[in-house]
């Protein structure tokens, strides 16, 4: 990677919502790999289901099939839910509320962080 800039979300991502769908996917390993492997994670990148959730079956199906899209470019990007309908698959609706749910979560705990202010030491002499 020497003489190259880093990929950022822009160049990495076709939109914010395929964004915020690969961050739920990281967040749904990094909890498979702390549960079953053992391996320690920040608490703020996991995610739990409860087991009482009545469409339980039906998140987890839709999480596992969201359709991604080749576009060319090399960009992340899944399948809009009018592409979706004209192909006779479901909206993800349970998926996407999961999804929507984490990003608020995450635009608001940014906001909250920018808001806090921060003071220069003074010192005494």
């Amino acid at each position: 990677m020497i003489g190259r800039k880093p990929r950022t979300n822009r160049d990495s991502f076709y939109n914010l919502r395929a964004q915020k769908y690969n961050d739920l996917r990281d967040c749904c390993w990094k909890t498979y790999q702390a549960v079953e492997q053992g391996k320690y994670f920040n608490e703020n990148d996991l995610i739990s289901f409860s087991s009482e959730i009545e469409c339980l079956k039906l998140l987890r199906s839709e999480l596992c099939t969201i359709p991604q899209k080749d576009n060319g470019v090399g960009k992340f990007q899944i399948l809009s839910k009018q592409q979706m309908s004209k192909m006779g698959l479901r909206s993800p609706n349970a998926a996407d509320s999961v999804m929507m749910s984490r990003a608020i979560a995450s635009i608001n705990k940014n906001k909250r962080d920018r808001n806090k202010k921060s003071y220069p030491k003074l010192s005494i002499a």
